[in-house]
This record gives C-alpha cells, structure tokens and sequence, in this order.
C-alpha cells in the first residue's frame, strides 16, 4: 500500500502515534498513557539485536496494553492516537531523524544487509516484500507530512484493520466501547491487494555484500508452501529438527557459528524457508557446506521418535510460553486472522503437530528443504 518512492512510510507513520494527536500534545499524552499504566509499542527496538520478531513486511501493528479497570480510557486514548495524530511538522522531522539513525546502525549489520539482500534477491525490486520495513535513507528523507496524512486516511481504515482485544470483561461492554470509539471511522476504497508469490530459482542464485567485517553472514533459503497447505505443520517440525542439528553440529560441536538456525516465514498463500548463520571469515566454507551437509542428512535418513518428540514439545513449549501474555495471545490472533485460517487457529494447529509422524518429516524434507535450487545472500566476504 506503500506509495511509489515512500518505502517505510507504514512504519513512520506508526511511530507519529505516540508523538500527539489533535487534541493532546506529545507530553500530555505520554501523561496520560501512563496515568492508566499503559504500554504501547508500534515498532520493535532496533537497539537490541535480533529484536524483530513482530517487525514483518506484510503489515504493521499496534499493540497497546491497561489493566480491565482502564478498559474504556483505554480505547478512547488509543482511538484518538490512530484516528487524529497530529502529525506535526516538528515531530516529524525529530521522528525522521530517528528512523534515519536507525537506518544507519541496520547498514553496519552484517545480519540486516543479508537478510535485506536475500528479501530483494528472491521477490525481485518491484515485489513489496523486498521492501525494508524501515524504508532507505532516499525516501524516508522525501516523506513529508502531508504525505502522511495522505497516507493515513488509506492505511488506518476499518477495512483494512484487524483488531483483536482480550480482556475478562464482558464482550457486549467492550463491543459496545469500540463502536463508541473506532466506529467513527470511515472505509475508503482499497481495491484488491495481490501479492504474488516469488518465483522458484534455478541453480543456486548467489549475492554477496563485501563488508569490513571479521564475520560473515550467511541468508540461504527457498520459497515453499505457507500456512493454509496442509503439509505446513510436517515442514515445520522438520525445519524445528534441522535447527536443533544445526545449533547442535556447527555451533556446539565444531564452533563455527555465531548464531545459526533454520526457520519457516509465511504469507496467505505461499512461504519461504530459511537457513541463517553468522559465522568467521575463515569459517565460511566449512561453515557453508555444514550447512547443506545438514540439509542433506535430513533428506536421506529418516529422523528417530525422540528427536520427533522434542521438535514436537518443542514448538508446542514456545507457543505455550508465547501465549503467557495476554498482549501476545491478542496478537497471535490477529495473526491468524490475517493468514486466513482464523482467529482461534492456534490450538488447532498445535494439534496437527502433534500427529505428525518420522515419515511426515522426511517426506517434508524430501519435498521441501533445498538441495540445488536456493537463494543465497552472504554479508562479509571479500
């Protein structure tokens, strides 16, 4: 929905929020918010390295949280930041000079550039998906506020909102509070938002990015199915086990990596399949062929009942822990929502991990996991 040349302007226009509405200055509602102990996040921290899970190519969010009793101050601050932000000259510019300082620590990230370089790489320039979330220093010095208040009458419109609110209270009341509030918000026309799946390499696509750096990152991966085939769940378990290898070999046992794992993205209707490693310059190739050597045991040799078991309690533990909070199960909601199965999918999907069996992985494996045909970015090499 990004307009031609104002790539990031999604997300600077969701940190506008906290900077004032029409009818509170930046202190006064910053008082406000936290009269009621609220806590509003609209971006991840890029101060702290790898902090960007939520942080997606596909949509923004706003996650706001108050305890029950604040319920209905609550959504009245939070529809007056979304539905009248100031959008003032001033704080524009200050917040410019945020994502600016913001873009210049993501450049000196070997992690960031290769992952920018792998999204850019496999969907092409012209997909939104090779889009940086943040934007480049080029346009997000061209956006203007008139741009966002153009912008802003597109992006934050009901139909095109997901809003999901977990509370104990009665759902009538809370009902009854949001048509008090976001109800007097006006759809606008949007038309059909197509996003087309990339297209499948031939060979092995290469890019890399020279880097005075001593390590070297490395982004290799695939597109593959997304959340709604149904052989989603046994290529998850699988790419669970190939991360536990991974993290197991090369960084325990042969200490060659910084960081390493394998991991699964997901759209609507396709996904794309990950490897990811930070590693030593003179690591690199041994670490590069550990790597598909890793991916290739996968493909040949059927996993054994344990190692299914853990990757099973594995994934259901991390969605138990994610699901502790009441803002994260709000946003898983949304998420699957927004992926198409629905709001209450989660339980459900657990349970098709735990019927997945070791002729399900090495199936996904087979069919899946990239043996000659993959992109790959590296960060680093000389």
């Amino acid at each position: 929905m990004e307009p031609p040349g104002k790539d990031g302007i999604t997300d600077f226009l969701n940190r506008m929020l906290e900077k004032g509405t029409e009818n509170f200055d930046k202190e006064t509602l910053s008082e406000k918010l936290a009269n009621i102990g609220a806590q509003l996040t609209v971006t991840d921290n890029p101060y702290i390295p790898y902090d960007d899970r939520y942080t997606s190519r596909q949509y923004a969010f706003v996650k706001f949280e108050t305890i029950d009793e604040y319920a209905s101050e609550g959504l009245e601050l939070l529809s007056e930041m979304m539905i009248h932000p100031a959008l003032d000259s001033t704080e524009v510019e200050n917040v410019k000079r945020e994502i600016m300082a913001a873009l210049g620590m993501a450049s000196a990230s070997t992690y960031q550039t290769a992952r920018n370089s792998f999204y850019e790489m496999m969907f092409g320039s012209d997909h939104p998906f090779s889009k940086v979330p943040l934007g480049t220093p080029r346009t997000i010095a061209t956006i203007s506020g008139d741009n966002l208040k153009a912008y802003h009458k597109r992006f934050y419109a009901p139909n095109n909102m997901i809003m999901t609110v977990c509370t104990n209270l009665e759902s009538d009341r809370v009902l009854s509070q949001l048509e008090n509030t976001f109800g007097q918000m006006e759809p606008v026309s949007l038309g059909a938002i197509e996003i087309p799946a990339p297209n499948t390499p031939t060979g092995i696509v290469k890019s890399n990015t020279p880097m005075d750096k001593e390590q070297v990152y490395i982004y290799l991966g695939t597109p593959t199915i997304g959340v709604n085939n149904p052989d989603y769940a046994s290529l998850d378990v699988a790419t669970e086990i190939l991360s536990s290898r991974l993290a197991l070999e090369l960084r325990e046992v042969q200490g060659l990596a910084y960081s390493v794992g394998a991991g699964l993205s997901t759209a609507p209707d396709f996904g794309w399949f990950l490897v990811t490693m930070g590693t030593g310059t003179d690591n690199y190739q041994v670490a590069y062929d550990g790597i598909m050597a890793e991916i290739a045991k996968m493909k040949d040799a059927p996993v054994s009942e344990e190692e299914l078991r853990r990757a099973i309690n594995s994934i259901w533990g991390s969605s138990l822990t994610r699901q502790l909070s009441r803002i994260n199960q709000a946003y898983y909601m949304t998420f699957y929502e927004f992926m198409g199965p629905g709001y209450n999918y989660q339980d459900e999907y657990i349970e098709k991990i735990k019927g997945v069996t070791v002729d399900d992985v090495l199936r996904a494996a087979q069919n899946y996991f990239p043996s000659e045909d993959y992109y790959m970015a590296t960060v680093g090499l000389q």
